[in-house]
């Protein structure tokens, strides 16, 4: 983490402050696997994807009553999302599942 990511600011963040993903990019599609069943296919796999998102910190600005929030730092957010579901012979889907989902990094 840089010096913006210190230990102050992610304990401000998880205390009174919020994460929002601006955009999410689907990076690729892998590890796809399919499993013939009699009349359905059960289909797995992984999809990476990017987003970026804003860390926004809760503060109390002057002598206003009011609380507002402020922007700490921007980051991008590499994310893996395993899932799997079942693919009628229609191609309709059935029971879509998400299995997992791993941070891959944090830059």
């Amino acid at each position: 983490y840089n010096n913006k990511w210190n230990s102050k600011v992610y304990n401000q963040w998880f205390t009174d402050g919020y994460l929002c993903c601006e955009t999410i990019n689907l990076e690729s599609c892998d590890n796809v696997e399919f499993q013939v069943l009699s009349d359905t296919a059960l289909i797995s796999g992984k999809v990476s994807a990017c987003c970026e998102a804003g860390i926004h910190h809760y503060v109390k600005e002057g002598d206003k009553a009011e609380w507002d929030y402020n922007i700490i730092c921007k980051k991008y957010i590499g994310i893996d999302v395993y899932f799997h579901f079942v693919l009628k012979h229609d191609e309709s889907c059935l029971d879509f599942e998400t299995t997992d989902v791993l941070i891959t990094s944090i830059d």
